[in-house]
């Protein structure tokens, strides 16, 4: 989407894919809060894994829109900090931390109030979704605990909140 090599990482951002979204897209409502969601949801479970080639947009000729989330892997976080690999802000913002990404909420649309309230229904779905979840992918009740609070809901991420 950004004609970048498939290779080359250092360059590209969510606001240079989002800027390519709101000009080829059908329509732009909704793009932003949608890939704001996006990276929160990242954080969330610690995907740092979150580069160029793990993001993608259908094509039908003459609109992109953007494609489900794919390739999540959830990263094994020893302590509190992380950064993403794509940065989500315009000056480079990269931390894996829910309260920075909400200092940039207005690239996506979305005040910081409605940015906040975005982040607060992720993470009440994700507290209500777990046990389900845990038990569809089969995790023992030893993987179920260490992974929650450490990958997924790392308190380094809600710093800040």
């Amino acid at each position: 989407m950004l004609g970048l090599p498939e290779t080359y990482q250092p360059l590209g951002s969510y606001p240079d894919l989002l800027d390519v979204l709101r000009k080829e897209s059908a329509s732009a409502a909704g793009l932003g809060s949608a890939l704001f969601l996006r990276i929160a949801f990242n954080i969330a479970i610690s995907n740092s894994d979150d580069h160029l080639r793990n993001h993608a947009a259908f094509w039908d000729g003459e609109n992109l829109a953007l494609t489900p989330a794919y390739d999540l892997s959830p990263g094994i976080r020893s302590g509190e900090t992380a950064n993403q690999a794509l940065a989500y802000g315009r000056a480079g913002q990269r931390t894996s931390n829910l309260a920075s990404l909400l200092e940039v909420s207005e690239i996506y649309d979305l005040s910081r109030g409605d940015a906040r309230d975005v982040i607060e229904r992720m993470i009440d779905v994700m507290n209500d979704a777990w046990d389900e979840a845990a038990d569809a992918a089969e995790l023992t009740r030893v993987d179920k605990q260490a992974m929650w609070g450490r990958q997924f809901l790392n308190p380094g991420a809600r710093y800040g909140l």
